[in-house]
């Protein structure tokens, strides 16, 4: 897998949104990596305790984590079941 950054576009963009958003982070699915998505996975990898970043690497997508960003109910992070405000 190759890594995914702020800037790029596209479909691998757009499933990393779509993955994110079914976890509760609120953003547009539009496969395009700007500031809403950036902030997503930062937020993404300090739950997971993974180094800070705002990159998807192959650490984000490790055999642990792999089960969070495929979107399984059981697996949402703890800020996805808080009622929004």
């Amino acid at each position: 897998m190759h890594i995914i950054r702020k800037n790029d576009s596209g479909p691998a963009v757009e499933d990393v949104q779509q993955r994110l958003r079914m976890l509760g982070f609120e953003l547009s699915v539009d496969g395009q990596f700007q500031a809403r998505t950036q902030e997503a996975v930062r937020k993404f990898r300090a739950e997971e305790e993974l180094p800070a970043g705002d990159v998807i690497d192959q650490q984000t997508w490790s055999a642990r984590r792999r089960d969070l960003l495929s979107g399984r109910p059981h697996a949402l992070p703890a800020h996805a079941l808080l009622p929004r405000l």
